[in-house]
């Protein structure tokens, strides 16, 4: 979860760098979907947010 929280803070930092799609991300994280659904809602939010706009572009 800090990895993202990191890359939300610095304009897609290495997601961007290294083209990580939103499906890579929601992959790596899929055990918070279990373990802590808040988190994982959070995530899949900003997610949507970031992905949507200039995030990636």
């Amino acid at each position: 979860m800090v990895p993202a929280i990191q890359n939300f803070n610095n304009n897609g930092g290495t997601w961007k760098k290294h083209h990580i799609s939103k499906d890579k991300v929601l992959e790596r994280n899929k055990y918070l979907r279990e373990i802590a659904p808040t988190l994982y809602d959070y995530l899949f939010e900003k997610l949507e947010e970031n992905f949507s706009g200039d995030f990636f572009k």
